[in-house]
């Protein structure tokens, strides 16, 4: 089964690592909250490969920079 994923033209996919480092948790944490629904869900690219797409990065935050960040709530998820 192939899923495609179309990115927009300036945007470009990020690992797991970039992703924590840009938001200053641990892994740990990065892969709690991802698990808790608060971080979208990843882009399986393959069965040990997971990446997101920027934008939904940037998405998360801009949301903690407008102090809509909650980590207590599972409702960031931005993967709508």
């Amino acid at each position: 089964m192939s899923i495609t994923y179309r990115l927009a033209k300036n945007d470009r996919f990020v690992r797991a690592k970039e992703f924590y480092y840009r938001l200053g948790i641990s892994k740990a944490q990065f892969y709690k909250w991802v698990s808790n629904g608060i971080l979208p869900e990843p882009i399986k690219l393959s069965q040990r490969s997971s990446v997101w797409p920027l934008s939904k990065v940037n998405d998360v935050l801009a949301k903690i920079a407008s102090g809509e960040f909650d980590p207590k709530s599972p409702n960031l998820n931005t993967s709508a």
